[in-house]
């Protein structure tokens, strides 16, 4: 487990701003079972989400966002059922802003 980035979400923390959403989704890890994830909240290079089961820093994972195809991404941090995850190819700006007002 790693420690997980200040609150604050200033730009040497991350990539790229994050969009607060609340949105049902699902996950994997490559050799596991699909799990249901919320994403709390998401951006062009990531997004946070919650899960029922731990989570651990380092961990590829595939992401399915409604209307998507599922994403890889890695987990960057975990603290309990919360984890940040950086995508391995970016989003479109865009994507991100249609993802978000669905949400």
């Amino acid at each position: 487990m790693t420690s997980k980035p200040p609150a604050d979400g200033s730009p040497s923390q991350r990539g790229a701003p994050r969009l607060s959403i609340d949105m049902e989704a699902s996950s994997r890890a490559v050799t596991a079972k699909p799990f249901k994830v919320k994403v709390l909240d998401l951006s062009t290079e990531g997004f946070r989400i919650e899960a029922f089961v731990m989570l651990e820093a380092g961990t590829d994972i595939w992401l399915r966002l409604p209307g998507l195809e599922p994403r890889h991404a890695t987990i960057m941090w975990a603290e309990g059922y919360e984890a940040g995850c950086a995508f391995k190819q970016p989003l479109h700006q865009a994507v991100v802003e249609s993802i978000a007002g669905r949400a």
